[in-house]
């Protein structure tokens, strides 16, 4: 035989510290989704800045002639020994040559240092004036450049690089 369950009636404050709980409950569940929210938009947020970010990453490399052509100096901070995408840069004329610098301070550290104003070919490792070195990418594709002081020495190091890929 089932047994009856008796009900019992509650009390005035019974309820109130039910009605209280539910208060809480609903309380702390919206300080739960205030918490959430936030933090799922801004891990959205970071996951798409790094894909832009590697995107743009990639076009940049993209965008970079092959180390088999020959940059023009004048697309070279000879300071950096960066190339500038194509963009023309300042001259710095030095009875040494024309050399070419990004910025003020490059132009400065052009003018007054020596050993900015010269490079180490890769192939002969002889030391080499930028003004009147040949210029290609470095094989990298970080936007660095090498300089040669020969078409000959270039063509060689051109040579070395595509059997290494």
């Amino acid at each position: 035989m089932p047994m009856k369950i008796k009900r019992v009636k509650q009390s005035a404050s019974g309820r109130k510290h039910q009605k209280e709980k539910r208060r809480n409950i609903l309380l702390n569940s919206f300080g739960v989704l205030a918490l959430i929210i936030p933090l799922t938009w801004a891990v959205i947020g970071i996951y798409k800045y790094e894909k832009e970010g590697a995107e743009e990453k990639n076009d940049y490399k993209a965008s970079h002639p092959g180390i088999e052509k020959l940059i023009d100096p004048n697309k070279v901070c000879m300071a950096t020994n960066a190339f500038m995408n194509g963009h023309e840069q300042m001259l710095v004329p030095n009875q040494e040559g024309n050399f070419y610098a990004c910025s003020q301070p490059c132009i400065s550290t052009i003018q007054l240092s020596e050993v900015e104003r010269y490079a180490i070919d890769p192939v002969s490792n002889n030391r080499i004036s930028k003004a009147k070195a040949f210029i290609c990418l470095h094989p990298d594709r970080s936007g660095k450049v090498c300089y040669f002081e020969s078409k000959e020495n270039h063509i060689e190091f051109v040579k070395i690089h595509k059997n290494e890929r």
